[in-house]
């Protein structure tokens, strides 16, 4: 035992002596080594090490012989611990340990001062450690998908370089107010949590540009919204899963939101805030049980995207048109019987997708889109269809399958549209 000892302590001194460091651009071009035998043949050239999915129960025992090393990836196996003498890789930058079976961070990580990205998702952790805090260029750390119930109570979070933290989907119930002094966070996830409500110092991340907020069933989202209408560089927020019904007003502090997510809510209608977002570029509403879009819309003169498939539309509002710089519009599995004459004033508009819905015509204005690449109407109830169809000169692709349409408008279609693809 005191000689294994001795030969650790040698083999840190010359290791650390001999190791090296590369530059970014120069890591980017190092090759990768998926079979540790082949590397061990040139293990002081070995900076990239890719052991997943190869069915690991235990760590190798050759991989301190790899001193260089500064990305490894040990996801999708069996692993629930590394050696608990096992000397730290001075030079590792990303650790991925996702997949595994790690009940508890290694100790391992706590000696790799160089390490910038840590992944455990899907695994069986129960808490995290403090001694993550004194990582002193930790960026990124991935704990989704655990079973961790509470956050360290203390970490210097004034020191951390944190920009990305994501815990979304273990049992967390309440998030420590030191989150807030996450000065350079930019990325924050944590849905699928047991959260309640924010702190109010998480109204100080002045650097959070996407945050996920979604499935916390019991949170107060009045409450929530009015911490997180206090991140003003935030630009895309999803907020799937949580009752929108009554979503509040300081939402429209958002000024410089460009995408937004609710999906799965449960609501009626649209709250009519979301058309005070004047900057949204990118709005998903699907599968919600949202019956009416507001008439409001068209005030997202910005908006480029806007997804409300499985939903329970039985109409557009006939003002859709003026939504002037929409270029997709995903409509997929509602009940929608007729399209608004307006629809034809989207001159930006480059894909229509509406299978799947109870649509019996096409008003003739859908012949006035002059940039319209894609259009999906399969799966509809559709007999015939406008006469001026050879007007969309830009149309790729036009998708028919299972309407009732007659074999004479098909016909006249190909001949018209030769440029075309046509599937019915």
């Amino acid at each position: 035992m005191r000689f294994f000892l001795f030969f650790l302590c040698i083999y840190n001194f010359t290791a650390y002596t001999r190791a090296q460091s590369l530059s970014d651009s120069a890591l980017v071009a190092a090759p990768i080594f998926d079979d540790i035998q082949i590397a061990l043949q040139q293990a002081d050239k070995v900076y990239k090490l890719d052991l997943r999915g190869q069915h690991l129960t235990t760590l190798p025992d050759e991989l301190i012989k790899f001193k260089n090393l500064h990305i490894l990836w040990l996801s999708n196996n069996l692993i629930g611990e590394f050696p608990k003498n096992m000397p730290p890789l001075p030079y590792l930058q990303v650790l991925a340990l996702d997949k595994n079976n790690f009940k508890t961070v290694p100790q391992f990580v706590a000696g790799c001062k160089k390490l910038r990205e840590l992944h455990l998702r899907n695994n069986v952790l129960i808490e995290l450690p403090t001694f993550l805090a004194a990582l002193p260029r930790l960026e990124v750390l991935d704990v989704r998908d655990n079973s961790i119930a509470h956050l360290p109570l203390i970490w210097k979070a004034k020191g951390s370089k944190l920009k990305q933290l994501r815990l979304s989907y273990n049992h967390i119930k309440k998030l420590p107010a030191y989150l807030g002094n996450f000065k350079y966070l930019e990325i924050f996830e944590f849905a699928g949590n047991r959260l309640e409500e924010l702190p109010c110092a998480l109204g100080k991340l002045q650097k959070v540009s996407y945050l996920d907020i979604s499935y916390n069933p019991n949170l107060n989202l009045a409450q929530a919204i009015e911490v997180i209408a206090l991140i003003k560089t935030l630009t895309d927020l999803h907020a799937n899963g949580l009752n929108i019904e009554k979503m509040p007003a300081d939402l429209a502090k958002l000024t410089n939101l460009r995408k937004l997510t609710i999906r799965e809510c449960q609501s009626l209608k649209l709250p009519d805030v979301v058309a005070e977002l004047t900057n949204l570029e990118e709005l998903e509403i699907s599968k919600s049980k949202i019956m009416y879009l507001s008439d409001s819309l068209p005030k997202l003169k910005k908006l480029k995207f806007l997804y409300a498939n499985n939903c329970d539309l039985e109409f557009l509002p006939p003002n859709i048109g003026k939504i002037a710089n929409l270029n997709e519009l995903h409509l997929r599995s509602n009940r929608i019987e007729r399209l608004p004459n307006s629809i034809g004033e989207l001159q930006n508009l480059q894909g229509l997708f509406i299978e799947k819905n109870n649509l019996v015509s096409l008003p003739e204005s859908i012949c006035n889109l002059p940039n319209l690449y894609n259009l999906e109407l399969q799966n509809n109830q559709l007999k015939t269809l406008p006469h001026n169809m050879n007007k969309l000169v830009s149309l790729v692709g036009l998708y028919l399958m299972n309407n009732p349409l007659e074999e004479a408008v098909i016909n006249t279609l190909i001949e018209q549209m030769p440029m075309t693809y046509i599937a019915f």
